[in-house]
């Protein structure tokens, strides 16, 4: 996908923040999971009472921390499915640049910085926008492929839920057709 540097722009501005593209990106099933409420804790308790609260904040946490390592795994399939744009600045650029694929794993990605880091190379200020061509082209495919499905309706998360298994090889020669 070749941009200008305005066009880069363009798109960054309209992307989201890493921690909000998890909540406005991500599955459904993802999101459900991250714990709301934190747990209420009594500070005067003491003894059992004390150990007990301990580990109501110790499991929390901890599936707070696993729904969240979930939530950037699905993002970093939907960018390495390039479903997703990652768009960023490198270090010491003022131009913002689409970020290599191969840096879009959940361990390169900093959610409370909107960063991506990985094999020496550092993304500030990361935005993530929808890919503008694959989604149209998913829609016609859908329709070409299906005409029985009904004409309003067939939102992208429909498309994406019921459909992807038997797009995923349709969306190989797209990307080739295309050529992003």
């Amino acid at each position: 996908m070749d941009k200008s540097p305005e066009q880069l722009l363009d798109l960054w501005k309209k992307g989201k923040s890493l921690d909000e593209a998890i909540w406005q990106f991500c599955d459904k099933k993802y999101q459900r999971a991250y714990p709301q409420n934190h747990p209420i804790i009594n500070i005067t308790s003491s003894g059992s009472d004390a150990v007990n609260q301990l580990k109501k904040i110790s499991q929390y946490q901890l599936q707070k921390s696993d729904a969240l390592e979930k939530l950037k795994k699905n993002l970093c399939e939907k960018l390495k499915g390039e479903y997703l744009i990652a768009v960023g600045y490198p270090k010491l650029s003022h131009s913002p640049v689409i970020i290599p694929l191969y840096l879009c794993v959940p361990k390169n990605l900093d959610l409370s910085k909107s960063s991506i880091s990985g094999n020496g190379l550092d993304y500030s200020s990361v935005c993530i926008i929808e890919n503008p061509h694959i989604i149209p082209a998913i829609r016609e495919t859908v329709r070409r492929l299906y005409p029985e499905l009904p004409e309003k309706g067939l939102g992208d998360e429909v498309i994406r839920r019921t459909l992807k298994p038997r797009f995923d090889k349709e969306k190989e020669c797209l990307k080739n057709t295309l050529k992003i």
